[in-house]
């Protein structure tokens, strides 16, 4: 599946792109041992580098199926989709940090120095 961003650029460009880190987690379900904590100091580094940076990722060979991302993909889109009278009816406050956020109240590159 090939969803759409909210930039117009399809997921599969901006992974080919190298614009979104993609980290494997195949390795991980395979190691053992002494391999398997190499592994996840690996991966960890991965994901820690992927989270300052950028502060996107995808993750591959996770295991989820895929109908299960679908229907996520799926109910977030019914979500986004709706009026943002609706949206606001889901808020984010200081101490539930799950909901509806509007636009512009969010700038993920703050933590870098960046506007």
């Amino acid at each position: 599946n090939n969803k759409k961003m909210a930039d117009g650029l399809d997921e599969m460009s901006a992974i080919k792109s190298g614009l979104v880190p993609v980290i494997d987690m195949t390795e991980y379900w395979n190691a053992k041992g002494d391999e398997l904590e190499a592994v996840k100091e690996r991966l960890s580094k991965e994901l820690n580098h992927a989270c300052e940076t950028i502060g996107f990722f995808v993750i591959k060979g996770h295991g989820i199926n895929d109908s299960v991302m679908d229907a996520a993909w799926d109910a977030s889109t019914a979500f986004f989709d709706l009026p943002v009278e609706d949206k606001h009816t889901c808020p984010m406050t200081d101490t539930y940090p799950y909901g509806y956020m509007g636009y512009k109240h969010e700038q993920l590159s703050a933590g870098l120095g960046s506007e």
